[in-house]
């Protein structure tokens, strides 16, 4: 038989489907697809304190401030406040200082309305936590009022007064 018969015979043939195929095999692999989350947080805002203009006769002053975090959802977490730059590590003796350095004033934060002491895992008993609600949009955010009392002796002389605060989220 001629190269050009075998060759139209064996298209022939496959073209009919007659001629055999090769027997196909296939395996299967599995994987997974994995992501881990991890606990976080962060704070959106902490709003200073001001009490206002007042003149220097004793007694107390309030004044309120407001401070928002936003933690992974379901996240336990604590806010604490430091004794500032002044307080000499002691919550309990927290002190604005004149802007010449020489005069204080004395004033307290609360994480209530004015009985419990915000302070830190050392000191105060005010540690304010709760449960993070997950990040992304206001909605979200975990609100504290921070409620700020300044005790006035009546011999404060006239200047600007202040302190910094540091507040941390722990997780």
């Amino acid at each position: 038989m001629s190269l050009f018969k075998s060759t139209l015979i064996a298209t022939a043939l496959v073209a009919a489907g007659v001629a055999g195929t090769a027997n196909a095999a296939s395996v299967g692999q599995n994987f997974k697809v994995k992501i881990s989350i991890t606990g976080s947080c962060t704070f959106i805002s902490a709003s200073d304190i001001n009490f206002a203009a007042t003149a220097a006769t004793p007694g107390t002053r309030d004044a309120t401030g407001t401070i928002k975090v936003q933690c992974t959802n379901n996240l336990p977490f604590s806010v604490q406040l430091n004794s500032g730059l002044n307080g000499g590590g002691n919550v309990n003796a927290r002190k604005m200082k004149s802007t010449s350095g020489a005069d204080t004033i004395a004033y307290q934060l609360y994480s209530d309305s004015f009985s419990t002491v915000w302070g830190t895992a050392t000191s105060g008993a005010g540690l304010v936590s709760g449960t993070g609600a997950g990040f992304g949009g206001t909605t979200l955010d975990k609100s504290f009022t921070v409620s700020a009392r300044a005790t006035l002796v009546g011999t404060e002389p006239v200047a600007s007064y202040e302190d910094t605060i540091t507040a941390t989220v722990t997780y």
